[in-house]
């Protein structure tokens, strides 16, 4: 399994006048089960930050689960959570 750190991602503030409309970081994991050298999964991750919070805490926003079957990319799976300012 690989995993690749969180990055912060740069967007024009002025674009919205609501920052957590925006992914405030991006991931992604392979997952290798056959140990072949390609990835038979990958995750990729967003994470935005949160309404109600005024600190630098990001949530997670949305993950897209692909899975590699016999060399080509299908979409396996996606979660996404509900922004909530209550």
């Amino acid at each position: 399994m690989t995993t690749q750190a969180p990055v912060n991602l740069q967007y024009d503030t002025k674009a919205k006048s609501n920052s957590f409309e925006h992914f405030s970081q991006a991931s992604i994991t392979s997952i290798d089960l056959d140990k072949d050298g390609v990835a038979d999964f990958v995750i990729a991750q967003a994470w935005h930050r949160g309404i109600m919070l005024a600190s630098a805490i990001h949530q997670p926003a949305d993950r897209a689960i692909f899975v590699n079957a016999g060399g080509r990319w299908y979409l396996f799976d996606i979660d996404q959570y509900i922004i909530c300012g209550c």
